[in-house]
């Protein structure tokens, strides 16, 4: 059998071909010779007679006079897998060890460490091209001040991932999911610090309808307007970076990693509620959308005035209500929210989700939530809110100024991918989550 790609990615499309033989030599048939092809687990690998793996069979055939057949195969789970060919006149096995679609980790920013505003967090197996890889962080901590609480996190190398704050009180927990396809997605990481606003970015082009932002940003002082910056596509080459109001200003510390990521297969749709939520206002209904299938996914990004408070009234938490509707919500409207951008993400046939709500008690520790069965090779878990911290937001209820910490939750799959672990470091305010579980479909 044809020796595979090294290495080889989950979703890689490439040709097996087998051979007869006679005493370790290549041998004609005499007549037709059906080869039947198999995986184990059946589920890992998928099996085509074409060369963009479009058309499932169950083997190939050695045609009369020949000695070789080819057939195609795409690994779809990143564990071990034995690719067996069978003929009436012998078999051949391959093993096959496919590197994940999806990678996770865990690492921490701890003030015992030394470097503790920097941490550099490995990527094991490490991602073979950046290009190809988008990067999902989740990060936690007990701290009330940005500076030390929200990290600046992107992929500094194929085996690492870099994180930075700008003051090392406190720890801060993070949690990381990549992605990588070997074709379909492509991923521009744009990193950058302090910018008159609005500022917008040039990108290489990409099909708006496919593609969607990832962010995260470093802080300094409270949380406000430059730790709650904008990240919008405003067309196939351009990116909006915004925050706050025209009074506004950034710290000159403040730096944030933004991801434009463009994945075929998805359809997209973008907005604003150009007039924010004013004070009083509690929750948003966003109508009249395309018709969505039940594996969308919706996320937001508040934008703030300088010195605003309480947090609970900062971070509003997406929800789809229906397939043409999303909604918005927050913790308490005791402030004004400028505006709210938002993205809603359908996969399609190109990713299975699972949407939870839950809510995180006062005083609790971690939830275990029991999903249906996933494959973790393949599997992301995020929120509905996207913030400084990444995307494990919620929405968190009145417990002081200075509580963002509430509503910031690392969420991280367990072995068996049966369930969810639910964690933050700072509990005093009940805070609710929509958490979004998508198997996707290399």
């Amino acid at each position: 059998m044809t020796t595979p790609p090294n290495p080889l990615r989950v979703g890689t499309c490439f040709a097996e071909t087998v051979q007869a033989r006679f005493n370790g030599s290549p041998a004609a048939v005499a007549a037709n010779a059906p080869v039947g092809a198999a995986a184990a687990p059946g589920t890992a690998l998928q099996i085509y007679s074409d060369a963009a793996c479009t058309t499932a069979v169950t083997g190939a055939t050695i045609s009369s006079g020949a000695s070789t057949a080819t057939f195609y195969v795409k690994p779809i789970s990143g564990v071990t897998i034995t690719l067996t060919a069978t003929a009436a006149f012998g078999a051949a096995t391959q093993m096959l060890n496919p590197r994940p679609a999806v990678r996770r980790g865990s690492c921490a920013l701890n003030p015992a460490d030394a470097g503790a505003q920097t941490i550099v967090c490995p990527v094991s197996p490490p991602q073979v091209n950046l290009a190809n890889t988008a990067l999902w962080i989740q990060e936690t901590s007990s701290r009330v001040d940005a500076q030390s609480f929200l990290a600046h996190c992107w992929l500094s190398d194929v085996d690492q991932l870099t994180c930075e704050r700008n003051q090392s009180s406190g720890t801060v927990n993070i949690h990381w999911q990549t992605l990588e396809l070997p074709a379909g997605l492509s991923v521009q990481q744009i990193n950058g610090g302090c910018l008159s606003h609005p500022h917008t970015y040039s990108i290489s082009a990409v099909n708006p309808s496919q593609s969607f932002v990832l962010k995260n940003n470093s802080g300094t002082g409270s949380f406000d307007d430059d730790e709650l910056i904008v990240a919008r596509l405003l067309s196939g080459t351009q990116l909006l970076f915004d925050l706050g109001d025209s009074s506004s200003s950034c710290g000159s510390t403040v730096r944030h990693s933004l991801q434009v990521v463009e994945l075929q297969g998805v359809s997209v749709v973008r907005g604003a509620v150009d007039a924010g939520m004013p004070i009083g206002t509690a929750g948003v209904s966003i109508g009249g959308l395309s018709m969505a299938s039940s594996n969308a996914v919706a996320w937001s990004f508040a934008q703030v005035l300088d010195n605003a408070d309480p947090d609970c009234a900062l971070q509003p938490r997406a929800a789809i209500a229906s397939p043409t509707t999303i909604d918005l919500s927050r913790g308490c409207s005791t402030e004004r929210i400028v505006a709210v951008n938002w993205e809603r993400v359908d996969f399609g046939s190109r990713g299975s989700v699972q949407t939870l709500v839950r809510n995180l008690a006062m005083n609790a520790g971690p939830l275990d939530v029991a999903i249906a069965p996933v494959d973790e090779t393949r599997t992301l878990v995020f929120s509905s809110s996207q913030t400084g911290s990444g995307q494990g937001n919620g929405e968190a209820l009145l417990a002081g100024i200075h509580d963002t910490e509430n509503a910031m939750a690392r969420l991280v799959l367990q072995p068996g991918g049966t369930t969810v672990r639910m964690l933050r470091e700072q509990n005093t305010a009940d805070a609710t989550f929509t958490v979004y579980v998508v198997e996707i479909a290399p």
